[in-house]
This record gives C-alpha cells, sequence and structure tokens, in this order.
C-alpha cells in the first residue's frame, strides 16, 4: 500500500507523545491520503448537434471529443481502463 499522505498530518499525529512502534503504525494508516482521487468520467455526445459533446461530470461543453482529459475539471476521458498503480 503506497499512497501519499501530508508531511504536516504526520507531525501534527505525533507532537504531543511518545508512541509504540505498533501505535506509530496504526497512526500512520489512520492518516488520510493526501493523493487526489482520481475522477473518470466520459464524453457525451449532445443529440442532434455534430461535433460536439459535454463532460460527463461537470458538463463542460467541447467541441471536439478527442480528448484524453476535461479541461474544465481535469477527468480522466479515456474510459474503463485497468490500473496499473
Amino acid at each position: 500500500m503506497d499512497d501519499l499522505i501530508s508531511r504536516q498530518a504526520a507531525i501534527e499525529a505525533f507532537e504531543d507523545t511518545t508512541y509504540t512502534k505498533n501505535e506509530i503504525r496504526r497512526r500512520i494508516t489512520e492518516l488520510p491520503s493526501a493523493q487526489p482521487e482520481r475522477k473518470t468520467g466520459k464524453w457525451v455526445e449532445k443529440p442532434n448537434v455534430y461535433g460536439v459533446a459535454y463532460c460527463s461530470l461537470c458538463d463542460y461543453e467541447l467541441h471536439t471529443n478527442d480528448t484524453n482529459f476535461c479541461p474544465n475539471c481535469g477527468a480522466d476521458m479515456r474510459g474503463d481502463q485497468d490500473e496499473t498503480d
């Protein structure tokens, strides 16, 4: 399990007292991830309008649907691909 955690959150979690190794492990695993959640969406073609699509997450309208990411919300628009993480 390799996540990113906030260095500041880790410092704040341990600045009050001393902990055993097991307590340190437990507290670290309870820290929230600092890595943003990956958003995935898809381009939805507008009915009866050729070449215009909108983002399924933020409704951003684009005159092409061949980009891999939404320029408005940053969603990954490449479809259901297997993640390699």
